[in-house]
């Protein structure tokens, strides 16, 4: 079976019972504190991806990690993980269930790359544009880097909408190197 189809297989499974138990919200936070530790902690992804260690090790260092963070239904499916030697795609399953999440309650994931800091009203001007535009909730992530050198790279569904001068560098610099000027003038 394809790690992909598994990751989807147990968040989904996880999904349709929470959704059961109408305690969906609940395990959504609690799959968006596992995705942080998980992707903050390397260790603790080596550990769980580790064979040799053994399953009730790896439970002890999970129920030390999220007892007192997540719910009673999160830590019992993490238990079955691990009954399972699935805890290797814990990371996976996470962002799995936080994908179906917000799926099913039509939130849309937009990422914004900005040369310089954004204000927080044009932060909330931009995000106001883009909920408009695009007829949904979202989710705004907001993250600066100096290498673009000036304007704004917008991600969602996939597309890349570029507006960085170091993308107007790049094309002019490509359209230089096709060398399309005639020589002799």
């Amino acid at each position: 079976m394809g790690t992909v189809i598994l990751q989807t297989r147990y968040a989904k499974a996880l999904f349709v019972l929470a959704q059961q138990m109408n305690r969906n919200e609940e395990v959504y936070l609690d799959m968006l504190r596992i995705e942080k530790v998980c992707n903050e902690n390397h260790i603790l992804r080596a550990i769980l991806k580790n064979p040799t260690i053994k399953p009730l090790k790896k439970k002890a260092i999970l129920k030390e990690l999220f007892s007192q963070s997540v719910s009673q239904l999160t830590m019992e499916f993490l238990s079955l993980l691990l009954t399972k030697r699935r805890d290797m795609y814990l990371l996976e399953i996470a962002s799995q269930y936080i994908k179906l999440y917000k799926e099913d309650k039509g939130i849309k994931t937009v990422n914004v790359t900005t040369a310089a800091e954004m204000s927080s009203k044009i932060a909330a001007e931009l995000e106001d544009i883009l909920r408009k535009e695009l007829n949904t909730k979202i989710e705004m992530h907001i993250k600066q880097n100096t290498s673009l050198i000036g304007g704004i790279k917008i991600e969602v569904d996939d597309k890349l909408y570029d507006a960085s001068l170091l993308k107007s560098f790049s094309v002019l610099r490509q359209s230089f190197a096709q060398n399309i000027y005639e020589s002799g003038f």
